[in-house]
């Protein structure tokens, strides 16, 4: 199902992709320029503003640099958490 690998060949190209549709969606829910960007900020603010998960949690799921890089690479990695996250976020929104 996630083939993004195959279906872009740049970063540049994958962000260009998700803004076409993100407007797309914007327009039919009556959000003008909606942008990817927004997005991003607006999951982190929902993430840990209301659902109160750890900046730790939000920072990984949306793939920023982790604060302690050593201990990091003794920790086996988890991506249930980002799971939770997204799951979390997908209910209050949705629900």
């Amino acid at each position: 199902m996630f083939v993004f690998h195959r279906r872009y060949s740049t970063l540049r190209g994958f962000n260009r992709a998700i803004n076409a549709g993100l407007k797309k969606l914007g327009e039919a829910c009556g959000i003008p320029g909606l942008y990817y960007y927004q997005a991003r900020h607006t999951f982190a603010s929902v993430a840990h503003n209301e659902l109160k998960h750890s900046i730790e949690n939000v920072a990984k799921c949306l793939a920023h640099a982790p604060v302690m890089r050593v201990t990091v690479g003794y920790v086996k990695e988890d991506f249930s958490i980002v799971d939770e996250v997204n799951q979390d976020v997908v209910r209050y929104l949705f629900e």
